[in-house]
């Protein structure tokens, strides 16, 4: 199914905040990957941005996978009306 907006959680840069990412994002659907303890590999982020997603960052927060997602996912929600 087509996404509107991808977006790769990562410590690599370069990255964007989520919030700067969401910022004039209006509607549509939003897939954000999230990656293992550890980060995903410089190959793995490498393929997601070659397929179009954008890289984000949590800021100075580094989160275990299971509280990253529910981060992300309130963030998303907070930006997105």
């Amino acid at each position: 199914k087509k996404v509107d907006l991808k977006l790769i959680a990562t410590l690599y840069e370069p990255s964007i905040e989520l919030r700067i990412a969401l910022k004039d994002y209006k509607k549509g659907q939003v897939a954000i990957m999230i990656g293992p303890e550890g980060d995903f590999t410089p190959k793995e982020v490498d393929m997601a941005l070659k397929d179009g997603a954008v890289a984000v960052s949590f800021g100075m927060r580094v989160l275990k996978s299971d509280t990253a997602a529910l981060f992300a996912l309130s963030v998303i929600s907070s930006q997105i009306k």
